[in-house]
């Protein structure tokens, strides 16, 4: 099962794609360039209330044991830079909290763990 598509990640992947689109030079661009710019770095920023890390964790060991394919993204997701790196693999612990801020888990093929937020379970069941 896939992280669903929100509303906000609908926008964020459509500003993405504008930001791909503009010119290197920040100068150049569009006021459409610059409103996504602007979206992005107020979600980036947002004040919004996250889920505890704990409650976050416990959810996702109901629902994803370890060993679980996923699709892994250590730095950053893909709809914030194309470029980002993109893990294929599986889980190989327990999600759990990291110094009392974040809910996290590790995967095969790297070496330290990833925040849930950057970590999709992969469709299907398939790495």
């Amino acid at each position: 099962m896939s992280a669903p598509m929100t509303p906000d990640r609908e926008q964020t992947r459509a500003d993405s794609e504008i930001l791909r689109a503009a010119p290197d030079n920040s100068d150049d661009w569009s006021d459409e360039a610059w409103a996504a710019w602007g979206r992005i770095a107020n979600r980036a920023h947002s004040t919004r209330p996250k889920p505890h890390p704990a409650s976050e964790a416990e959810r996702w060991n109901a629902q994803y044991p370890v060993g679980t394919p996923v699709t892994a993204y250590p730095g950053c997701r893909p709809e914030d830079d194309p470029k980002c790196t993109r893990l294929v693999t599986r889980t190989r612990s327990a999600a759990s909290v990291l110094s009392g801020h974040t809910a996290v888990v590790w995967v095969d093929g790297h070496s330290s763990c990833i925040s849930l937020t950057h970590v999709d379970p992969t469709p299907g069941g398939t790495s």
